[in-house]
């Protein structure tokens, strides 16, 4: 059996779609390195991460950490989603092409992503890129197919015209950047929260409601005509337990973590929006 390391360079072999973030050139394996033709050199970890940042000042982030990321892999795993899930598999099935590279673009731990192919019919090959080591390293759970990249979404290292899908799921983007990694056929769907989206719990922590969907459409629509927008919205039942990993997947953990909250329902709001490149020449 293949261990992660092993299938990290199976699948880069497959997809020779890297580029150097440094120079823009593109990568070749070299025992455990991927190496450019200006010897910009990046170790492949026996995790099967690649790091591929353009900065001498990275540092791991305190806030979005392992504890983080694995309360959010239990919430999602609750299948609070599902009807999300449900729809994004339905507009990637209904391309006309059946092998396609998939870009989860801040992709945190990878279980949504996970939980969306899972509901895919089509072959497939993943790029997750996340600018969180601890996230990135939790992703290569999910190895198949999938290539697990600590990445800048400012400064993707994919090569051009490389990527058929983009998700971005609750996520912020570099709309150029995906504009130059999409293929001229490629589609981008984006997941943002809508104005009900946990409703239960920011009432109960005097936070305002959600109110910046439209200005996030409005953004996305500067860059990509729509080519189809649902909303997925849906109140659940939630046990103590779930509130909990609710609370601690949150940036902002810190400000209530003493706080006794007790929620009996939550509303899981999305709004999806698929989108293609618009014509430069409009």
């Amino acid at each position: 059996m293949k261990n992660k390391y092993e299938i990290f360079i199976s699948n880069i072999f497959n997809n020779n779609i890297l580029m150097c973030p440094i120079c823009k050139n593109s990568l070749t394996i070299l025992n455990h390195e991927l190496i450019c033709t200006n010897n910009h050199v990046f170790t492949i970890s026996k995790k099967g991460t690649l790091f591929l940042v353009n900065s001498s000042n990275f540092k791991n982030s305190l806030i979005y950490n392992t504890t983080l990321f694995k309360n959010r892999r239990q919430f999602i795993n609750k299948n609070y989603y599902n009807l999300v899930y449900d729809e994004i598999a339905k507009f990637i099935n209904s391309m006309s092409k059946n092998n396609i590279n998939i870009l989860d673009l801040g992709s945190g731990e990878g279980t949504h992503m996970h939980k969306i192919l899972e509901r895919v019919n089509k072959n497939w090959n993943l790029i997750s890129i996340d600018y969180s080591r601890d996230a990135i390293n939790l992703a290569t759970d999910y190895t198949e197919n999938n290539i697990c990249i600590i990445g800048d979404i400012n400064n993707l290292p994919l090569i051009d015209k490389s990527i058929d899908v983009v998700v971005d799921f609750l996520s912020p983007f570099n709309n150029e950047e995906v504009k130059r990694v999409l293929k001229d056929n490629g589609i981008i769907i984006k997941i943002t929260p809508g104005n009900k989206y946990l409703n239960e719990l920011r009432h109960v922590l005097k936070f305002e409601d959600y109110t910046k969907n439209e200005e996030i459409k409005l953004n996305f629509m500067k860059y990509f005509d729509i080519i189809n927008e649902k909303e997925i919205s849906k109140k659940y039942s939630i046990t103590e337990e779930d509130t909990n990993n609710l609370l601690m997947m949150s940036p902002l953990k810190k400000q209530f973590k003493n706080q006794k909250i007790h929620i009996d329902e939550i509303t899981i709001d999305n709004m999806i929006y698929v989108g293609v490149c618009k014509n430069e020449k409009e």
